[in-house]
């Protein structure tokens, strides 16, 4: 990320006053820049809250962007299952664990003869 980080005169800026561009923003996000413009003006709940500078431009504090981030985050998946018909290996192989499975319950042999 190569957001803003020293002032005009050449200090190093503090954290929270770094600035990120549209186009930083974009690459953060992993969207477009046209995505990014597109969001402020149809989906602004997209995005984390922009300031908004006189001249039509925009920008976003480091800061911000970086907590909008840490709270939009998607934790992975404990177990993903898999939807839908089971593949034909899948399915003889549930066939042949539920085949071992009724020859081998205690008490089913009665006789001599299988349940």
């Amino acid at each position: 990320m190569s957001a803003s980080k020293t002032s005009s005169t050449g200090q190093e800026l503090p954290p929270h006053l770094r600035t990120v561009s549209a186009y930083q923003l974009a690459e953060m996000l992993g969207k477009t820049a046209h995505t990014v413009y597109t969001d402020l003006t149809r989906a602004p709940d997209r995005l984390p809250a922009p300031i908004r500078v006189p001249g039509a431009r925009v920008i976003w504090l480091e800061s911000t962007v970086l907590a909008w981030l840490q709270s939009h985050q998607v934790a992975p998946a404990a177990s993903a299952v898999k939807r839908g018909r089971p593949t034909k290996v899948q399915q003889q192989a549930r066939a042949r664990r539920e085949a071992a499975a009724a020859t081998s319950l205690p008490g089913c042999d009665v006789g001599g003869q299988p349940c």
